[in-house]
């Protein structure tokens, strides 16, 4: 079975359906359309209560998906680096969210796809910009080498250290990709 072209075998496995479709047919060859009707009735009531059975647990991890991808951007400062793709995910996560509460599932897993391609594409915009990061993270660290060289350095040397940390911790966020801290 499948949501507008996405596997939901996972969820609601219809081997029962299978075996009622090639009943159906072997009556069909046989020229017993009543049988072959009847069988085809009982296939489609079963693989209907198997997509309703699926839908409910497609659109939870569909939504799971987006939201993992969204915090993902988030870690990346995309309200900063990517502001309307991020501001679209997660307009379209809540979206998801919202369509799901109220059982319309199909409209919650497509729009749960959608936030996790826009967050995805907020991401990669984040990861693009933290080159210039890098190069800012670079320049203080010189101006913190060169303020340490002051001959005034005794007397700030609580907030040097400090500056120290600070720029240590950027850094490390930096290398984890996450530019929000």
């Amino acid at each position: 079975g499948a949501v507008r072209g996405r596997c939901i075998d996972p969820f609601a496995p219809q081997p029962v359906k299978e075996s009622l479709d090639v009943e159906s047919n072997e009556f069909l060859k046989n020229k017993k359309d009543d049988e072959a009707k009847k069988t085809a009735l009982a296939s489609y009531t079963l693989s209907q209560q198997a997509l309703k059975n699926a839908l409910p647990l497609y659109s939870a991890d569909t939504i799971e998906l987006a939201e993992k991808s969204y915090s993902n951007a988030e870690r990346a400062y995309a309200e900063r680096f990517s502001p309307d793709k991020f501001a679209a995910a997660g307009r379209s996560l809540e979206e998801a969210r919202i369509a799901a509460e109220t059982g319309n599932f199909r409209k919650s897993i497509d729009e749960a796809y959608l936030a996790h391609s826009m967050a995805e594409q907020a991401l990669a915009e984040s990861l693009r910009n933290s080159a210039l990061l890098e190069n800012d993270l670079r320049s203080l660290k010189t101006r913190m080498s060169a303020l340490k060289q002051n001959r005034f350095a005794g007397d700030a040397a609580e907030d040097i250290k400090q500056g120290e940390e600070n720029l240590n911790t950027a850094e490390s966020s930096l290398k984890e990709q996450d530019f929000k801290t």
